[in-house]
């Protein structure tokens, strides 16, 4: 099971959305991995996700592992240079300097380096359930035009 695209910068209501749906990738499989952690400024010419903060990265690295991720690849290496994605900058520039979102990744990777055998396939205790009505949480999406960037759980 994969978490699809994690990050963004919209505060607490982002922190949210990433949480639950984490959760909800637990609770489909127990096991999963987050194939695109966002590691700097993301998006399309009409909707853009501001450049993360410092710690940002690793913050919501250690969110993924805190709700159960076994695996975590961030988004992308290098910013692309032409096509569609040109706007999801990677952990490199264009130019392919090592600067400060390398050095948060390499810090990230020490620290699971350290602690992952400990946690890889980690069974945590689930004490409640949630139920999840797909059909209306895509029709309330839909219907109130607010997409996952602008999502918070104070609207289940």
């Amino acid at each position: 099971m994969t978490a699809g695209s994690v990050g963004g910068v919209n505060g607490t209501a982002s922190g949210n959305w990433t949480a639950y749906k984490l959760e909800e990738c637990r609770a489909h499989s127990g096991t999963f991995i987050v194939p695109e952690l966002a590691s700097g400024a993301a998006g399309l010419p009409k909707r853009f996700l501001e450049n993360p903060e410092p710690g940002q990265m690793r913050l919501w690295a250690w969110q993924c592992v805190a709700h159960g991720a076994d695996g975590i690849l961030h988004f992308r290496w290098r910013t692309c240079r032409s096509g569609w994605e040109i706007y999801w900058q990677g952990v490199l520039d264009h130019d392919d300097r090592p600067r400060r979102r390398l050095r948060e990744l390499a810090r990230e990777s020490a620290e699971f380096q350290r602690v992952g055998e400990k946690l890889v396939g980690a069974v945590r205790e689930v004490k409640i359930g949630i139920l999840i009505d797909y059909v209306q949480d895509d029709s309330q999406e839909t219907t109130l035009g607010a997409g996952p960037l602008h999502f918070t759980l104070s609207r289940r």
